[in-house]
């Protein structure tokens, strides 16, 4: 790698919200990055809960001119807090973390070198793989690469959340930032820049720590709130069916409707259940085979998710 790789300045974005102590873990990664023409900008939006002016500059000096901190009364959310730190950044590249995940030490640098020798021409964003840490101590890699269509497999399988990425400003800017939507504000910033012809590359190695909160595999954790973030980001989907072909349009919807289906039952709402598995049926989406086997959840509700969960998670690796 080479370490002396013309280094323009990369921002540093990390929303935060009563996690100091992850907070500062993350800050260290970044200070730590063997890449070091970053800027970290910190956007707290919890101001009035959380003296955190004066906890970072007790870690971290007075005179660290790489950070910069602001600071809000209101509950932004991570939307707008990203695009706050957006407006507020002075690199042409862009990097995001949330505050309780972290950055390897060459992550930076080998995401900005991707970009210096890609021959992709219209590269907005570079990505790489990264590890899940569960609360128990438990690994899963996280990883995703694709072939064919990027804008399919970004609405089949979002192929990378913010922690993940390296992007141009003005890239982002041109598409004003994140939706301000509850869910997939990540999937939804994909969707536009593939859908206007910009390109995506990635680093094949293990750059970032994600820690999740909870094991949840599909089981746990739906809410009438997740299906409606589900229905929002599958009409986001559809506005770009124009550049999928027929197949893959019929696959994007097919899976739509069976994560629907499944997620209704598991809070109970078997009637609307029973109306998505018919209107699928009726517009061709399932075919026999898939109507039966959706009937079968259908009567037999939870346990049959469990099931098939299981089946799907068995043999995904």
């Amino acid at each position: 790698m080479d370490r002396n790789i013309d280094q323009e300045l990369v921002s540093i974005i990390i929303p935060t919200h009563n996690r100091y102590e992850s907070l500062i873990r993350a800050v260290k990664s970044c200070l730590h990055q063997s890449y070091k023409n970053i800027e970290v900008i910190i956007i707290d939006d919890n101001y009035s809960n959380v003296n955190l002016r004066n906890k970072i500059i007790h870690q971290f000096g007075y005179t660290n001119h790489r950070i910069k901190l602001i600071l809000s009364n209101e509950d932004l959310g991570a939307t707008n807090a990203r695009n706050i730190g957006i407006k507020n950044s002075r690199g042409k590249y862009i990097s995001f973390l949330d505050d309780d995940d972290e950055y390897m030490p060459d992550r930076i640098l080998k995401l900005m070198a991707c970009f210096k020798k890609s021959r992709m021409k219209n590269l907005a964003l570079v990505y790489s793989y990264g590890i899940i840490i569960y609360p128990n101590g438990t690994r899963e890699e996280e990883k995703t690469d694709f072939v064919g269509n990027p804008l399919f497999v970004q609405m089949v399988h979002n192929i990378a959340g913010t922690s993940f990425w390296l992007c141009k400003k003005e890239v982002l800017e041109l598409i004003n930032g994140f939706e301000k939507i509850d869910s997939h504000q990540d999937g939804v910033v994909l969707l536009k820049l593939l859908a206007q012809g910009y390109q995506i590359d990635i680093v094949r190695e293990f750059l970032v720590n994600y820690y999740a909160h909870s094991k949840e595999n599909g089981i746990t954790g739906v809410t009438q709130k997740t299906i409606n973030a589900d229905e929002e980001y599958y009409n986001y989907c559809r506005k770009y069916f124009n550049l999928l072909s027929f197949n893959e349009r019929i696959l994007v919807t097919k899976k739509y409707y069976s994560l629907n289906i499944k997620r209704l039952l598991l809070i109970g709402d078997k009637c609307k259940a029973l109306k998505v598995i018919k209107k699928a049926r009726e517009e061709k989406i399932f075919n026999e085979f898939l109507f039966l086997k959706y009937m079968l959840l259908y009567n037999f509700g939870f346990f049959y998710c469990i099931y098939d969960n299981y089946v799907q998670l068995k043999f995904r690796k």
